[in-house]
């Protein structure tokens, strides 16, 4: 009897393999590929994907934005997809929109490592020398704001109440306007409610007004003097006092705009004049009018150089 010799069977790992050649691959399973190492059998050995990490015998996806990952950690990023930019061994995005259609991107506002949209960013994370505020990276803080590192990212906070700079949440450099800065806590308080800038909250100790001038016990005038000026005067935001009108003029609102002269003189514009300066004009019985009967006529009917009536110009020089 003829015998024949027993055959080998040989096993490939089908794990990975989808079909074998011998103990080697000639297919893969997804999410592997095919290395051939024998062009001329075809055989090969089926690595992971990229985009895919072996640990143990399972392919396992690297985490979203990570193109190639490796050291069998998901995490442990060396490069990235487009829109995403590399921080370390992370891939993080940099744009809010990816058009799937031609990979346009739609990037976050500088210094954003994510953002809602192209205006505004999504989290805390900023470039290295940036601060997070409201939304923005920014190179300094604000007026207002000081620069503070909260759980390792840098943030700009807002200085306590009353504080228009701040070196940290509990010491105030200077204060804005009605506050005062109290030196032995290092923070800002309110002034009283007459003052503008002070230096106490009390009504005595204000430094300016927000109108008017400090009077002699520190004060400020609780009523704007513009509105406590009699008729005669006018107020005087230089001095924040009522000053006089001047000579000859009764009502004024500057020392240049007379609204209303005085009897004995006469109203040119917004001036007064002395009324014997203007020809055909006298004080007559303590008003400043045209003189009748000197034969010129500016504003009477008529005046015939005399004070007779009965001539056809009466002796007040109304015509006859």
């Amino acid at each position: 009897m003829k015998m024949f010799p027993m055959a080998t069977c040989y096993t490939c790992d089908m794990s990975k393999c989808a079909s074998c050649i011998d103990v080697h691959c000639g297919s893969c399973q997804d999410p592997r590929y095919l290395h051939i190492f024998d062009s001329a059998t075809g055989a090969g050995i089926c690595p992971c994907n990229p985009g895919y990490v072996e640990i143990g015998d399972v392919c396992v996806s690297c985490n979203p934005g990570c193109a190639l990952c490796g050291n069998q950690d998901p995490n442990n990023c060396s490069l990235c997809v487009y829109g995403y930019k590399l921080v370390e061994t992370s891939c993080v995005k940099v744009c809010y929109m990816l058009d799937p259609s031609d990979s346009t991107c739609t990037v976050c506002p500088e210094g954003c490592d994510t953002c809602f949209d192209s205006q505004n960013c999504s989290k805390t994370i900023c470039d290295a020398g940036l601060f997070y505020f409201e939304n923005t990276c920014l190179a300094n803080c604000l007026t207002g704001t000081f620069g503070a590192n909260v759980s390792n990212v840098s943030i700009c906070q807002s200085c306590p109440d009353g504080c228009s700079s701040c070196d940290n949440s509990s010491v105030c450099g200077s204060c804005v306007p009605n506050y005062y800065l109290n030196t032995t806590e290092n923070i800002c308080k309110g002034c009283h409610p007459s003052c503008e800038t002070c230096t106490s909250s009390q009504s005595t100790d204000c430094l300016t007004c927000p109108f008017g001038v400090i009077d002699a016990t520190g004060a400020c005038p609780t009523t704007p003097v513009s509105l406590t000026c009699n008729i005669s005067t006018f107020y005087d935001s230089v001095s924040g006092t009522c000053v006089a009108c001047s000579s000859g003029c009764e009502v004024c609102s500057s020392p240049t705009n007379c609204l209303k002269c005085s009897k004995s003189r006469y109203q040119s514009g917004t001036t007064c004049v002395t009324c014997a300066t203007i020809r055909g004009f006298a004080v007559i019985n303590g008003t400043c009018g045209e003189i009748c009967g000197d034969g010129i006529k500016i504003n009477s009917p008529c005046d015939d150089k005399n004070t007779d009536s009965g001539d056809g110009c009466s002796s007040n020089c109304l015509i006859e």
